[in-house]
C-alpha cells in the first residue's frame, strides 16, 4: 500500500473487539471473512439501513454502515417472494448494487479442497449443488445424506465384510484343526 502512498497501521485483533470496532465505525479497513447460509437471507439484512447503529454506535449488525433504499426495497421484496426463480433475480439485483456501490470489496473467493473415500461413502450434499463445497458449509447439510457404498458398486480401495468374514472362517478352520490334530498326537503320546 506504500507504493500507492497509502500509510497503514496493521493491527490484529480478536473477534469481539473487531465486532466492537465495526459497529462503532471505529476503522479504516479491515479484513474479514464470511460464509452465507444457503439461504441468503441474513446476510442481505444486515446490508439493510435499519442495520445501521446509531450516533453512538449502538445497535444494528452492519459492519460497513452502508445504506441503499433500493437495496432495502430488494431486500423487502425477496424477503416475501414464494416463487424461488423471482426471489433468485430479487438477490442477485439487491447483491449486484452492493457490489457496484462497495461498501466491502471481496479480494478472492477460496476454493475448497476436499477429499473422502469414493469407494466407501456417497451422496454427499454439495452447497451449491453444481461444484459445491461438502465439508466447510454453514451447517450440517454436506453430510445429511451420505451413505456407505453398497458392496456391489465398490470397486477396489479396501475388503468388504465378505471378505473378512472368509478369513475369520479360514483362521477358525486352520485354528481348530491344528487343535485337533495337537489333541490327537497327545492321546497317541498316552497309549505309548
Amino acid at each position: 500500500m506504500k507504493d500507492i502512498g497509502v500509510d497503514l497501521k496493521n493491527e490484529s485483533t480478536d473477534a469481539d473487539t473487531e465486532s466492537e470496532r465495526t459497529t462503532k465505525g471505529d476503522y479504516d479497513m479491515y479484513f474479514s471473512g464470511w460464509s452465507i447460509n444457503p439461504d441468503p437471507d441474513y446476510q442481505l439484512s444486515i446490508n439493510t439501513c435499519g442495520q445501521r447503529p446509531d450516533a453512538e454506535g449502538n445497535g444494528g449488525t452492519s459492519q460497513d454502515g452502508w445504506c441503499n433504499k433500493e437495496f432495502d426495497k430488494l431486500y423487502q421484496a425477496q424477503h416475501v417472494e414464494l416463487d424461488q426463480a423471482k426471489r433468485q433475480e430479487l438477490v442477485q439485483k439487491a447483491l449486484a448494487i452492493h457490489y457496484e456501490e462497495a461498501p466491502s470489496v471481496t479480494l478472492w473467493y477460496p476454493n475448497q479442497l476436499e477429499a473422502y473415500r469414493s469407494d466407501r461413502f456417497e451422496n454427499f450434499t454439495k452447497q451449491p449443488s453444481d461444484g459445491g463445497a461438502i465439508a466447510n458449509q454453514v451447517g450440517y447439510w454436506g453430510y445429511s445424506s451420505v451413505e456407505p457404498v453398497s458392496e456391489e458398486e465398490t470397486t477396489g480401495g479396501g475388503m468388504g465384510a465378505g471378505g473378512w468374514i472368509g478369513i475369520a472362517a479360514a483362521a477358525i478352520v486352520v485354528l481348530g484343526g491344528g487343535g485337533w490334530l495337537l489333541s490327537r498326537r497327545k492321546k497317541s503320546d498316552d497309549r505309548e
